[in-house]
């Protein structure tokens, strides 16, 4: 079930910055400067702080919408001089105010320099706030412009997998400099929110969304509240949008259209499709996948199923479906009875609010065809024409190309004229 597991695509940084005998305070301030993978170049920055002795700190590729991600398990050995932290790192070495070396970027390595300098004022305030789902806390950050009149705000809705607010930043960033608000919080489960996503249900998310809206709606400087979803993220706004009367427009990107099963299907033979696999080898796998989606539907034959997954794991074509990595246990198997269920239809049909609209053509994650008829289907039924559907040439999942799966060896650039058409379609539909 690729739903359960697909992850948004961050590195998090482990730097090993070679100095001699350099205090942590060296380090302390704001740095940037370029990182060069592949003749590309692009933005890069760091930002470090010391508190209680340690070193803390947030790096950002600006140019590749990722702005301000926390270092995970930080640490700075003042002998060795190295910053350490998780997955992925930099080696650099620092000389006076710079430092300069390799940026591990995923299976490539680019060289990279920053310097100290000055970072940027901000027009817009970070309040830490939290709100509450039953007994979930969820923990995030209101992004609030400068100017503090009444407001709409945007709430950020998680794609599948685990999800932190920061991943969120970029565009909260952006909306501030329109005017607008944002919400962004970690999902359940992750970063500092409580609960366990895995064994949450659709129905559960939508909830922790429309507690997000109630949130929002008990603060004094803002007006209107609004509804951003990527992937799973899509679904989760459709849900909630059927539940409350308190949303004045959404924003979906990649998603919402065809359901969970369609997705998943999708997805699974064009990873089969890429692998080579024959039309008796897809055959079979579409046989145990059909197993397991009826699994999930109605809770039977699980024994059965098992028995199927022990004889195809000998199959070469088995390590491109997986789905006993995936299995959801006999107890939890109604939290996720939803990706062979769920429908989003018949909530589009209920959308009576502006609605923006955006896919990436090279999309191998769900079939965006299908995605723009059923939305188109769903809002004719309502009469809302006031709706936009942009579909950026190829463009992938995030609506990106280059690097990372965008088709290229260098960063992952957003798609042309993406950025420019979250801007102008706010402007004209928000922005007063």
């Amino acid at each position: 079930m690729i739903i359960l597991f697909r992850v948004f695509s961050l590195i998090v940084l482990t730097a090993t910055i070679s100095v001699c005998s350099v205090h942590k305070s060296s380090l302390e301030g704001h740095w940037s400067g370029v990182a060069i993978l592949n003749n590309e170049e692009t933005s890069i920055k760091l930002d470090l702080v010391t508190e209680n002795d340690s070193l803390f700190g947030n790096w950002s590729l600006p140019d590749l919408g990722m702005l301000k991600i926390p270092f995970q398990n930080f640490k700075f050995d003042a002998d060795s001089g190295t910053i350490l932290g998780d997955w992925n790192f930099i080696n650099g070495t620092l000389e006076g105010n710079t430092i300069s070396g390799d940026l591990n970027w995923h299976d490539s390595r680019a060289k990279f320099r920053i310097e100290k300098s000055q970072p940027e004022p901000l027009p817009y305030s970070q309040k830490e706030i939290e709100f509450h789902n039953g007994a979930v806390t969820l923990a995030g950050t209101l992004v609030i412009p400068e100017d503090q009149t009444p407001r709409t705000a945007v709430v950020f809705l998680h794609g599948s997998g685990q999800a932190t607010r920061w991943q969120n930043l970029f565009f909260a960033d952006r909306l501030a400099r329109l005017g607008i608000a944002s919400l962004i919080y970690d999902k359940r489960g992750s970063g500092k929110s409580t609960g366990n996503w895995t064994r949450s249900s659709l129905q559960d998310l939508a909830k922790d969304a429309i507690s997000a809206i109630d949130f929002l709606k008990s603060q004094a400087e803002i007006q209107e509240v609004s509804l951003w979803g990527h992937s799973q993220g899509c679904w989760v706004a459709s849900v909630a949008s059927s539940q409350t009367d308190d949303i004045s427009f959404m924003i979906m990107v990649s998603g919402g259209g065809a359901t969970p099963y369609e997705e998943e299907m999708y997805s699974y033979q064009i990873a089969l499709n890429h692998a080579g696999a024959s039309e008796v080898d897809k055959t079979e796998a579409n046989d145990l996948l059909e197993k397991y989606f009826n699994y999930l539907r109605i809770g039977q034959k699980r024994n059965e199923l098992l028995q199927a997954i022990e004889i195809a794991r000998k199959k070469e074509w088995y390590k491109f479906v997986a789905i006993d990595k995936i299995l959801p246990s006999e107890k939890n198997r109604h939290n996720w009875s939803w990706v062979a269920t769920y429908n989003p239809v018949p909530d589009i049909e209920k959308m009576k609010f502006p609605i923006l609209l955006l896919f990436g053509e090279n999309d191998t994650d769900g079939p965006v065809d299908l995605a723009v008829r059923n939305w188109k289907k769903g809002l004719s039924k309502t009469g809302n024409k006031d709706y936009t559907i942009k579909i950026f040439p190829k463009a992938n999942h995030g609506i990106r190309l280059g690097g990372h799966h965008g088709g290229g060896n260098g960063w992952p650039w957003f798609a042309d004229g993406y950025l420019e058409t979250l801007s102008s379609w706010l402007v004209e539909h928000v922005v007063k």
